[in-house]
């Protein structure tokens, strides 16, 4: 039959209502995996963390923990933070993720595991000797620099000989003069 424009068949509309079923619901978790930084890395200072997920939807959050304590939250992509390791005692920690979508599934990541390092480098400048005049072609004996370590020899305003030890890992800079 024909009802004419604006109207509606509610016998129809009840049926095709009965036809659909329920609406389907979401029970699939979403994917998340810590991928910066690796497993097995040393770290030190300020480091960056970076969590990718992926949700059938869409991920809602994403959560970040180290040794299961909850650190902060996410909610836009890229998931990362900027993570201050001196808050942390130098030895193994565990970072984790936890990803959550619009339907209240969550997963969590595999756990990526860090050793970190605060202690402060230690160098001793060994030769020429603090106060000793130089010419010519000088060459500085530091022993042995730690992994990660870059020197910066200059002189200053005062004609004196300044060496800068910077940690790159950290961004710590040790001042020698000699």
């Amino acid at each position: 039959p024909g009802y004419g424009w604006g109207r509606v068949n509610a016998a129809r509309a009840v049926q095709m209502a009965r036809d659909a079923g329920p609406p389907v619901e979401d029970t699939t978790p979403p994917s998340i995996t810590v991928v910066d930084p690796t497993s097995g890395s040393l770290s030190g200072g300020m480091i960056a963390i970076l969590a990718e997920a992926a949700d059938n939807t869409a991920v809602t959050q994403v959560d970040l923990y180290v040794d299961n304590v909850f650190v902060s939250s996410d909610t836009v992509a890229p998931h990362e933070w900027a993570f201050d390791t001196r808050s942390l005692a130098n030895g193994a920690h565990t970072l984790t993720a936890v990803a959550f979508d619009a339907a209240g599934n969550r997963a969590t990541s595999a756990g990526v595991s860090i050793t970190v390092d605060n202690t402060a480098p230690s160098v001793a400048l060994t030769s020429p000797a603090s106060g000793a005049t130089v010419t010519g072609t000088v060459t500085l004996d530091l022993g042995s620099l730690p992994g990660g370590m870059d020197l910066r020899p200059w002189l200053n305003a005062t004609g004196m000989l300044d060496v800068a030890i910077e940690d790159v890992r950290r961004e710590d800079v040790i001042d020698l003069t000699a």
